[in-house]
């Protein structure tokens, strides 16, 4: 009996996701001069985003402060962008503090929308998410010629949604994790590719038939550990954004994962930091493409053989 209970409360522990959940969060990232000469920095740090099904309750505080804090003009992404000089083997820590509340996500269209409908979201709103960029490149003759094949017989855009999503869970295989993004590409190519790659092949193939699409990045919440982690939202033709994570569904189909997150459902495990791939960011007077914000990085990059950056991202309920 007592064996039961106690995996009952398992269950229900592992599903808080389901709930609103607040947090408390740092954010601590060690730079480091591995060189025997001192060397000067650009570091870009992520805020978390303010809105949708998250809401920031205190901060975000910095130590040090930033020399600037700015906003993406594409996708209006928040960041920090910390400049200096560091000495021979000299590390600096910067630690972000916030405390953030986090709703569960469900989206169930109710309407049978088709591709026409799309007419009534704001063209700006629409060209914003159906675009191609390095990491997410719909021009690709081959994602044509998959998309048509994914989506089947299809023509409303929940099914279409459906369809794209069982297309790329049984199509890929999950592994390799790395810091950055998998492109569209290496989602075709390359035998195995992190979460990253599941959601870029998606949005590949959803823009090309006409549906905007982007990517999410940001962190498991509510864990020991809080791994990076990015998944796609939808953009219905009634403006609501439908959350997606086909590599959490591939791994849970799997047995390998049981942190939840589906087809029209994120739960609250998660924070977000940045929408969009390929992110412009200003530094120094220059603006430079980055492929998401979400793990800290070194603006230029001939400095990552100058530096290393470790992050440590800890949530507390």
């Amino acid at each position: 009996m007592l064996g039961i209970i106690q995996s009952i409360k398992d269950r229900i522990g592992l599903a808080f996701y389901l709930y609103p959940q607040t947090y408390r969060v740092s954010l601590e990232t060690v730079l480091t001069n591995i060189t025997n000469s001192s060397k000067d920095f650009s570091l870009i740090l992520p805020l978390p985003i303010d809105g949708g099904s998250q809401r920031i309750i205190e901060g975000p505080e910095t130590f040090p402060k930033p020399v600037e804090i700015k906003t993406d003009p594409l996708y209006g992404n928040r960041y920090m962008v910390f400049s200096g000089n560091a000495g021979a083997k000299e590390s600096f820590i910067f630690r972000t503090t916030f405390k953030i509340a986090v709703l569960p996500k469900k989206i169930q269209p109710t309407q049978t929308f088709t591709l026409s409908d799309y007419s009534m979201i704001d063209r700006s709103v629409f060209e914003r998410w159906i675009g191609t960029s390095p990491h997410i490149d719909s021009r690709d003759p081959r994602i044509l010629a998959l998309a048509n094949e994914a989506k089947k017989r299809a023509s409303d855009v929940p099914t279409i949604l459906h369809n794209l999503n069982e297309y790329v869970i049984n199509r890929l295989h999950y592994g390799n994790a790395i810091s950055g993004l998998y492109s569209t590409r290496d989602a075709l190519e390359k035998e195995m590719v992190d979460c990253g790659g599941f959601d870029t092949l998606f949005i590949a193939l959803a823009r090309v038939l006409g549906i905007p699409t982007r990517l999410v990045a940001g962190f498991w919440a509510g864990y020991r550990t809080n791994p990076m982690h990015a998944w796609v939202e939808a953009l219905l033709p009634d403006g609501q954004w439908m959350p997606i994570d086909p590599s959490v569904e591939h791994l849970a189909r799997r047995g390998r994962a049981r942190k939840g997150g589906k087809l029209g459902f994120s739960g609250s495990n998660r924070i977000v930091f940045s929408y969009g791939a390929d992110i412009p960011v200003e530094v120094n007077n220059q603006t430079l493409a980055v492929p998401i914000l979400q793990n800290p990085s070194l603006a230029f990059s001939e400095m990552n053989s100058f530096f290393t950056v470790t992050l440590n991202f800890e949530t507390k309920k």
